[in-house]
C-alpha cells in the first residue's frame, strides 16, 4: 500500500489536493468531484512515493498549453521528468519534447531542473530519434541555446 496525493488542475492552474491509498490490486478509484470541472490530473503530487506515472493525453495537452503557469519547482520537475519518460517509452515522439523544450526552458527558474533538462534534451535527441532527424534537431535545440545565451548576455 502506497499513499499519494492526486493534483486536480483547475483552468487557472491551481490545483486541488486529494491523499489517497494505492493498494495492492489492478485499479485504484479516486472520488472526487466532478463539477469542479477539472483540466487535469498529476498522480503522485509532491512526489511523495516511488511511483512512475504516465499523463493522460487530455491532462498532458493541459499542461503543455500551461506549463508556464505552474508555479512550483517540485511539481515542474516532475513534469518534465515524466514528459521525458514518456519519451523513452514511445509515448510521445521525440520531437514533441524537443518542441515542448524550447518553448518552455528559457522560463525555468529554477536551475537545477533547468540542467537537467539540458541533459534530457539531448539524451531524447541522442537514444531516442530516428538517426535521420538527429542532427536537424541537435541543431534546433543548439542554435535556440545560442540564441538564449546571447540574449541572456544583453539582459546582464
Amino acid at each position: 500500500m502506497h499513499k499519494i496525493q492526486v493534483a486536480f488542475y483547475r483552468n487557472d492552474c491551481k490545483a486541488d489536493v486529494l491523499d489517497c491509498l494505492v493498494m495492492p490490486q489492478e485499479w485504484t478509484t479516486i472520488a472526487y468531484n466532478a463539477s469542479r470541472q477539472y483540466c487535469a490530473v498529476l498522480p503522485n503530487f509532491g512526489d511523495h512515493t516511488f511511483a512512475k506515472v504516465c499523463i493522460d493525453p487530455v491532462s498532458l495537452s493541459f499542461f503543455r498549453k500551461n506549463f508556464g503557469r505552474i508555479d512550483d519547482s517540485l511539481t515542474r520537475a516532475m513534469l518534465w521528468s515524466i514528459f521525458f519518460n514518456m519519451v523513452s517509452e514511445a509515448r510521445i515522439p521525440s520531437t514533441e519534447f524537443v518542441e515542448f523544450f524550447i518553448s518552455n526552458i528559457a522560463q525555468e527558474g529554477c536551475e537545477g531542473v533547468f540542467t537537467n533538462q539540458l541533459d534530457a534534451v539531448w539524451n531524447a535527441i541522442g537514444k531516442f530519434t530516428p538517426y535521420q532527424y538527429r542532427e536537424e534537431l541537435g541543431d534546433r535545440v543548439f542554435f535556440f541555446l545560442t540564441e538564449l545565451l546571447v540574449e541572456s548576455g544583453e539582459d546582464q
